[in-house]
This record gives C-alpha cells, structure tokens and sequence, in this order.
C-alpha cells in the first residue's frame, strides 16, 4: 500500500507513472513504477532460482552454464535451435519443439541480428543475410551504445598478513 502511495504521490507531481518498470517507462522518458520483484519468505529470488531451477532434471529442460549463445538455428523462418559457443567448440543444439531465449535487453537482440533478424540495411553492413525482416530489433543497443556511465573506487584486498589497496575504474564508450 505504501509502494502505490509513492506512485499516486509522483503521479500528483506530473511524474509519469506506469503500472510496471518494463515497456512504456522503458522506452519513454522513465517514470514512476513498482519494481517487478519475485520474494519468497521475504527474500528477493532471481528469475533462474524461482522458475528455472525447480526445473531441473526435467528431460526436456537443458542448463548450459558457461555457453554463448552465437545465432539461432533457422530453417526458413521456423526456428529449429540455437547454436552456441562453449569450450572453444561450436555446437548446435536442436529443439523438439521450443526455444526461450532469454539473454536480457542487449544480447537477445544481438543474437537476433547475428541470425538474420534485423532490418537488410543495417544486417548488410556487417555481411549477415537478412532471414526476417523485423524493425527496432536492434535500436536497444544503438541507445545503449550512446549513452555513458563512469565509476571509481577503491577497495582493499587482504592477502596473507599483507593489506594491498587496488583501484578498480571502469568506463563507458560514448559514440
């Protein structure tokens, strides 16, 4: 009840309010929302911990930890499979019957693209044939890629009897 008086209260203020953080505040110029959070007994829970893994051990439920997901296996514009990337060693692995691919805001479409979903001009300059035609695909990573972040800090290590102090910068490429 509280968490929704601080929306009404933004919203009183002319701030935008949205009914969850994802889509329209997303895309617009942000806004005032309830975070979408999973708990169980009153501590947060990953999306993997929640739904995936009382999975596992299903036989048609396949984990791969350590993989990169490099394109999807296409036959025309049914999708078959994906292939990926692990241990130095390119294998494709095949459906029966779905795939969820669900890499997060910058590497879903980016796999896309890499598969031939994107728009032929901007596919074309990269020399990846365009298998389905699908605008703003990518315009995720173009807004990303255009704006910056800067952070620094510093942090002790201990090691042995030793105190080492280390800093850590990390920056953003603008273009």
């Amino acid at each position: 009840m509280f968490k929704a008086a601080l929306v009404e209260a933004a919203r009183d203020l002319g701030i935008p309010s949205f009914a969850a953080p994802n889509g329209g505040m997303m895309e617009g110029c942000g806004g005032a929302s309830i975070n979408d959070l999973i708990t169980r007994d009153g501590r947060r829970q990953s999306i993997y911990r929640s739904h995936v893994h009382p999975m596992r051990g299903r036989p048609n439920l396949v984990v791969l930890t350590g993989a990169l997901a490099t394109r999807l296996l296409l036959t025309g514009t049914a999708l078959e499979g994906v292939e990926v990337l692990s241990g130095g060693i390119l294998t494709n692995l095949r459906a029966r019957k779905e795939v969820v691919l669900s890499l997060g805001a910058v590497n879903t479409p980016k796999v896309l693209m890499q598969s031939g979903i994107e728009p032929a001009d901007e596919l074309a300059r990269h020399g990846i044939r365009t298998i389905q035609p699908l605008p703003g695909v990518g315009e995720i990573i173009k807004t990303m890629s255009r704006s910056g972040a800067s952070s620094r800090r510093s942090r002790r290590f201990q090691s042995g009897k030793e105190d080492r102090r280390r800093r850590f910068t990390g920056r953003a490429i603008r273009r």
